[in-house]
């Protein structure tokens, strides 16, 4: 049984995107994580897409529209723009996500501070592939501003989220092609827009912990319950687990548990010879 919000005001719904046969499959595979919540999940696909869509599909809402502006991740930028009207509480997923624990508050943070999302794991926005370059184009300062990360993002329909989307697409595809900026993969990115958008309008969000967008890549420390699994690797066994050994913690790379516990060592062994 579908619910929503405790206040009539808000009408939830958890939003994907996807074209593809791959994509198009991932979404269905991970949707089915989200069905607990109960609340709406809606498929964004296009027209020339429905025969992609499987009959088992895990949705409760296929919206299908004529096209994406693009097909690559600037597409996520019009986000707001195609999410449907009779909504304006909003989870946006990648299709690589996975639901693993209630994300009820990130729902109730954006409905009261317009936007809640996560540090992105390159959070030092000036260094994400060098955005200082289109950073300096608008008078910005390098003050190592924080770079939210776009794959996972709850947002509500008001005036001041919509300028902040409108802001985010004109960036997205305006400098992208200015600068030719690129992520490392050499594809369009449209991450650092969505920041840089609210930088510019002077819009500050709630500031989720990465337990809504944990990657499992580079140096992210687990602490507390993973909430949200953005990764292309599988949930890995025991995640969650109460009664999981807490000491070494452990950092996921490329899909394998890896103890930190000799960065502490190290760190512990320096201190000590300071003390010394």
């Amino acid at each position: 049984m579908l619910t929503q919000s405790s206040s009539s005001k808000w009408r939830r719904a958890i939003l994907y995107l996807a074209w593809g046969e791959k994509y198009t499959r991932q979404a269905c595979d991970n949707a089915r994580s989200a069905k607990f919540m109960g609340v709406p999940l809606i498929l964004i696909s296009d027209k020339a897409n429905q025969n992609l869509i499987p009959d088992d599909h895990p949705f409760d809402e296929i919206r299908l529209i004529d096209e994406f502006r693009s097909y690559d991740m600037l597409s996520k930028s019009t986000i707001f723009d195609i999410a449907p009207k009779e909504y304006n509480s909003f989870l946006y997923l990648d299709t690589d996500t996975v639901i693993l624990e209630d994300i009820r508050f990130g729902f109730e943070m954006a409905e009261k501070h317009g936007i809640a999302l996560c540090p992105a794991t390159s959070y030092c926005l000036p260094s994400h592939h060098d955005f200082r370059r289109v950073m300096r184009a608008y008078d910005m300062p390098d003050a190592s501003q924080m770079q939210y990360n776009a794959g996972v993002h709850f947002f509500v329909d008001r005036p001041d989220v919509e300028e902040v989307y409108s802001l985010y697409q004109q960036l997205a595809y305006k400098l992208t092609e200015q600068f030719d900026y690129k992520n490392a993969a050499g594809k369009l990115a449209d991450q650092p827009f969505l920041s840089f958008a609210m930088e510019l309008l002077g819009f500050n969000p709630y500031t989720l912990s990465i337990n809504y967008c944990y990657r499992g890549i580079d140096a992210e420390v687990i602490c507390g319950d993973v909430r949200i699994w953005h990764s292309h690797h599988p949930v890995p066994e025991g995640l969650n687990d109460p009664t999981a050994a807490k000491w070494p913690r452990q950092r996921y790379f490329n899909g394998m548990s890896v103890p930190i516990s000799p960065l502490y060592a190290q760190l512990n062994k320096s201190k000590a010879e300071t003390e010394d």
